[in-house]
């Protein structure tokens, strides 16, 4: 009988879950189909730089459940709209740094200039994501260190050779990263300056 009840509470859990995730992936609410309108909904897809063949039929597969069915003219209206807003090299840049997605979305005129200050702005934000990767990577060893430097007060003259290197070994890789984190260090400077004056170049037009 216990098995039966935990078997249900399982259940119960799962399902819980499950709603919580459809819920969480759903491009909009219940209320929002009710509600919409589409050619707002597309204007803020597109200023997003959301794909659009994706984005709409999320929003179909939301709203088919209470029997709502988007507006694909008035979306694809706003849409449009909103991609002049997206597909801008201000907008660009702000993507790149952020490290979000590019869905590829901006028309032939707008793409060049788009990409290429999209990528300018990717680059700083990898290298501060690589910068930040390892220094978490040289915290976590530290604790490691230190870890092992509180336990190792009672080891035996041959766990104590071993416990030399392992932290020695640890240091190194502290060292390593160190190393790497200055050489990055200099690249996102460059990489910076570059956005920075790309910014600037685009002010005085």
């Amino acid at each position: 009988m216990l098995r039966t009840y935990f078997s249900k509470l399982n259940l119960i859990m799962l399902l819980v879950i499950g709603a919580f995730v459809l819920n969480a992936c759903a491009t909009l609410s219940k209320e929002e189909c009710l509600a919409a309108d589409w050619r707002v909904i597309g204007q803020n897809d597109g200023t997003n730089g959301f794909a659009p063949q994706e984005r709409f039929a999320g929003h179909v597969k939301a709203c088919s459940k209470i029997g709502v069915t988007p507006d694909q003219t008035l979306w694809n209206q706003g849409y449009q709209s909103g991609l002049v807003r997206y597909c801008t090299p201000t907008n660009g840049l702000n993507v790149g740094e952020a490290g979000k997605p590019y869905a590829n979305v901006c028309p032939l005129d707008k793409s060049p200039k788009f990409i290429q200050a999209y990528n300018l702005g990717k680059k700083v934000h990898d290298i501060r994501a690589s910068i930040a990767s390892r220094k978490s990577s040289i915290s976590s060893r530290q604790s490691q260190i230190d870890e092992k430097v509180r336990s190792g007060v009672t080891l035996t003259p041959a766990e104590q050779v071993a416990f030399k290197y392992e932290v020695a070994e640890l240091s190194r890789k502290n060292l390593d990263d160190q190393v790497e984190i200055s050489r990055l260090s200099g690249q996102l400077a460059l990489a910076e300056t570059d956005v920075q004056d790309y910014r600037l170049k685009l002010t005085t037009y």
